[in-house]
């Protein structure tokens, strides 16, 4: 069972990462960035528990060396990633990106109306010319 994890949780992540609504709805915690963090740490701790799992042995090849020493990499690497986004969790990154993300929503709305009132007004504009000629 324990090694079945793995093969999910990167999935989970990217889905996290990519901010897929689809799957955010479904793992409202990973929202947020202390979910993140915990899921990476987590992810983390699997793959150097499988290094250490699997430590270099007599005998062993070149091949298996630096396998170990990439899973090793990797696995420090995200639990860098991690204590980023638990240190961003605590000090409130998550509701500076929400309300970044409203500001964009909001003008990108704004635009949208400036651009239905400038297509009303040329059509009202048309329509003037057209009965100031009759």
């Amino acid at each position: 069972m324990l090694q079945l994890v793995p093969l999910n949780e990167p999935v989970h992540a990217v889905c996290a990462e990519l901010e897929w609504e689809r799957f955010l709805v479904t793992f409202k915690v990973l929202d947020g960035f202390l979910g993140r963090g915990l899921l990476q740490a987590f992810e983390a701790l699997l793959t150097l528990e499988l290094t250490l799992q699997h430590g270099v042995k007599e005998g062993t090849t070149d091949f298996d060396k630096s396998l170990q020493l990439y899973r090793t990499v990797a696995g420090v690497s995200l639990l860098v990633c991690s204590a980023f986004y638990i240190i961003g969790g605590i000090l409130c990154f998550g509701r500076i990106r929400k309300a970044r993300y409203k500001r964009e929503a909001e003008r990108l709305r704004v635009q949208e109306d400036l651009a239905e009132t400038e297509r009303k007004r040329n059509e009202l504009r048309g329509l003037l010319a057209m009965y100031s000629n009759e």
